[in-house]
């Protein structure tokens, strides 16, 4: 999902997850960021909800490098993390098609 771009929304999704899954489930993030952004924060507000990681980058100039992601990740303490080979959008916009690099398919709507 096109989510949480500044740290009230990041609050907002957060308190989400906790009330929509209260039972524990798997959560996967497909995360891309600007690195403008206070992304160690936004992760750092996540990882206690998000048990795998794939890190993105939109196609935007002042995006951050999905290897950064990974390394910020690795910084906080993740192993379970790796790059999204490519993005394939579909339905207007509205849905996407995430292939980690080693071809694995992760669907993700937005």
């Amino acid at each position: 999902m096109d989510v949480s771009h500044n740290p009230a929304s990041i609050r907002y999704l957060v308190d989400f997850i906790k009330e929509k899954f209260k039972t524990k489930k798997f959560i996967t993030a497909v995360f891309g960021v600007m690195s403008d952004k206070d992304v160690r924060g936004m992760i750092q507000s996540l990882l206690p909800l998000v048990d795998y990681w794939y890190a993105t980058s939109p196609n935007i100039d002042r995006a951050m490098n999905p290897k950064e992601i990974i390394s910020i990740l690795q910084e906080e303490g993740i192993s379970e993390a790796e790059e999204v080979k490519k993005v394939i959008n579909n339905v207007g916009g509205r849905a996407y098609i995430v292939y980690a690099t080693d071809g694995t398919k992760v669907n993700a709507k937005g």
